[in-house]
């Protein structure tokens, strides 16, 4: 067990309202793998991996890996876009990029990743695979 004294538990566990969502791309990539490794191909849409309505069945078209908000596209000030792609037409979906973006300031931190899994930053304009990767 980790002890986390008070003091750091806010700054660790609440980041700041304008804090780059770092942790949600990486649960993006993450929960991405996850869906590919289950279905066979990467997902058409973040809402694909969300929670099933009301009632409904955990499947490929609602597989309940991320909260709502964040399969929306919008959390935390960012619009998430996500875009699948195939390596051959008509294909399974095998590779995607996704872009985090800040909805207000331009000026804050954007970020790209892809099913490689590395995320990539740049300030002020939209980030891309030859932008500086975080460490």
């Amino acid at each position: 067990m980790i002890l986390v004294p008070h003091l750091f538990r806010s700054a660790i566990f609440d980041p700041p309202g304008d804090a780059p969502p770092v942790g949600e791309v990486r649960v993006l990539n993450i929960t991405l793998t996850t869906y590919r490794a289950a279905y066979g191909h990467f997902p058409d849409s973040l809402a694909e991996l969300g929670p099933p309505a009301a009632g409904g069945a955990v499947d490929e078209h609602a597989a309940n890996l991320i909260d709502s908000l964040l399969a929306s596209g919008t959390k935390r000030g960012y619009r998430f876009v996500y875009l699948p792609s195939s390596a051959r037409p008509g294909g399974p979906l095998d590779s995607y990029t996704l872009n985090a973006d800040p909805q207000t300031d331009d000026h804050r931190m954007h970020l790209y990743s892809d099913e490689r899994g590395q995320i990539h930053f740049e300030r002020g304009k939209p980030a891309s695979a030859a932008s500086r990767p975080l460490m």
